[in-house]
């Protein structure tokens, strides 16, 4: 089983969030003093924690995209049209 993930300092999980793990990676290294090994471990063991995806604390979901609505409104109102001309 393997060891949970070791507690980072907050910039290394910003630039985990802003998808940047090369740069997460590059400021553990600098802050901690860890090897290039031990540095990707500890980020691939908060990157599945600190995804883009996931919303930060008080952060309210986007709601989907009106786009597709519109894009079926008009292939409907094109049937319409085809259909009752």
């Amino acid at each position: 089983m393997a060891a949970p993930p070791r507690p980072v300092p907050p910039e290394v999980l910003a630039a985990l969030r802003r998808g940047k793990p090369l740069e997460a990676m590059q400021l553990l290294r600098e802050s901690s003093g860890l090897g290039f090994k031990e540095a990707k471990d500890a980020i691939d063991g908060h990157a599945s924690l600190a995804k883009p995806g996931n919303l930060s604390p008080g952060e309210v979901p986007r709601s989907p995209s009106a786009a597709g609505w519109v894009v079926a409104a008009m292939i409907a109102a094109a049937g319409l049209y085809y259909f009752l001309r």
